[in-house]
């Protein structure tokens, strides 16, 4: 004879309308043979249904052999609220804690020399989440420029703002690899732009040098220029201009500030068709210098037919070069266009302005030439209109 023996529980059924639910078992494992015992024990179970619901999503099977029975899986109330939002890059959470209710606002905040842009607040919502709402956190200086340890740094911090201007130094004996002054633009980058980290070499040795790595780069080209073969073609300015090269004063029109840039780099990017820095004179650039005419001329360059190298400098139309003779010659650093004055312009009925004189009040047609002499020495006008003075 064989007793019979439980088989497994079914899974339990949906908790009813009366908060009962039941499950049922079989005598089949195996079933009672040539007269053996039935199965002791209930054939159905019942039990209350609360907030605890046990599903048996195919747990391995549990039956009257086994010292182990199913343990209820509580299910635990919903969390209500947000967990603690992720901040944007350089930014952090003010007063930051793990968990805020819903409702409750969370605040942004930027590390030093960053500015916040768009809403500082996070809103927790109903579903757990923060409001999307844009927000980052945006540099708002310009680091400290990239230099060895000998460089001396005046004013030396860690940011600087807008507008500022630091002045690099070495010791005696020893003078800075590129420009000495730098500033900050408003694109929180430096002008002159800096290639790589600035260094000390020996004067004496850099000095005697100059001139003949130059020639050796150069050739008989033009600044910005060296000799391949027969032919001059632009420098690469990272490439070709690491020796030492003289310091001069520009403008860069686009920011309308003056900045200290090495005369072979200067040449380099103009030869390659870079248009925004204007040489302004031989040296580094002082604070007390006017821009005003050479912020009007970087403008009226623009229209100008005439561009003809001078030195570092370009002529325009209004402008002229100083002419060299088989005796005299002057260096580069000491070539700079000068304006003619408003009668040797040439006839012209071509780029025609319609300008009023402010000592007269009446209104005059010139060329572009006539208009930048007259602005270059000074004459008060007003320009109406492009073209010839209607009415």
């Amino acid at each position: 004879a064989v007793d019979g023996r439980w088989g497994c529980w079914s899974e339990w059924s949906s908790c009813d309308a009366s908060f009962k639910r039941r499950r049922t078992r079989e005598c089949n494992n195996p079933s009672p043979i040539n007269g053996g015992k039935p199965c002791k024990g209930e054939r159905e179970e019942e039990e209350d249904c609360y907030v605890s619901v046990f599903m048996d999503k195919g747990a391995p099977c549990i039956n009257d052999d086994e010292a182990k029975r199913e343990v209820d899986t509580v299910i635990g109330e919903l969390e209500t609220g947000c967990s603690r939002p992720d901040p944007p890059e350089n930014g952090f959470i003010r007063n930051e804690k793990n968990q805020y209710a819903v409702g409750e606002e969370a605040e942004v905040a930027c590390v030093s020399g960053h500015v916040l842009s768009g809403y500082q607040f996070l809103r927790c919502l109903p579903d757990q989440t923060w409001t999307q709402q844009p927000v980052e956190c945006q540099p708002s200086l310009c680091l400290r420029p990239p230099t060895s340890d000998s460089v001396e740094i005046s004013p030396f911090k860690q940011h600087y703002n807008i507008g500022e201007t630091v002045k690099l130094s070495c010791q005696a004996g020893f003078v800075v690899t590129g420009p000495t002054q730098y500033t900050c633009g408003k694109d929180l980058s430096w002008f002159p732009s800096i290639l790589r980290s600035i260094t000390c070499e020996k004067a004496t040795r850099t000095l005697t040098l100059v001139s003949d790595e130059q020639t050796k780069i150069r050739g008989f080209c033009n600044p910005g220029q060296k000799q391949v073969g027969s032919e001059c073609v632009c420098m690469n300015p990272e490439e070709d201009c690491g020796h030492y090269s003289e310091d001069i004063c520009v403008l860069h029109a686009l920011s309308e500030q003056h900045v200290t840039k090495p005369s072979c780099q200067f040449s380099a990017e103009k030869c390659l068709g870079e248009q925004s820095f204007h040489f302004l004179h031989a040296g580094p650039c002082h604070s007390t210098s006017s821009l005003h005419w050479a912020i009007e001329r970087a403008k009226l360059s623009a229209n100008s037919l005439k561009k003809v190298p001078c030195g570092y400098d370009t002529c325009y139309d209004w402008e002229e070069c100083p002419a060299k003779t088989p005796t005299h010659s002057l260096p580069e650093s000491q070539m700079q266009c000068s304006c003619l004055m408003p009668y040797q312009c040439p006839r012209e009925e071509s780029q025609l302005h319609c300008v009023r004189m402010e000592s007269t009040g009446r209104r005059k047609r010139v060329s572009h030439c006539v208009l930048a002499a007259m602005k270059c020495a000074g004459i008060g006008l007003e320009v109406l209109e492009e073209g010839s003075c209607l009415g």
